[in-house]
């Protein structure tokens, strides 16, 4: 992982500005929301 700081760095801070942008368009909603109805489904395995 040390090798790789720069990388690690750079692919962090783009998905901390997409997730920024999907929340300002409203779209960080809409995948909340299909994420939530996708897990209901999901029941428990013992």
């Amino acid at each position: 992982l040390k090798r790789h700081t720069r990388t690690v760095t750079v692919v962090g801070g783009v998905m901390l500005v997409l997730v920024g942008l999907a929340m300002v368009s409203g779209l960080w909603t809409e995948m909340t929301i299909g994420m939530q109805r996708w897990a209901a489904d999901f029941q428990t395995v013992i």
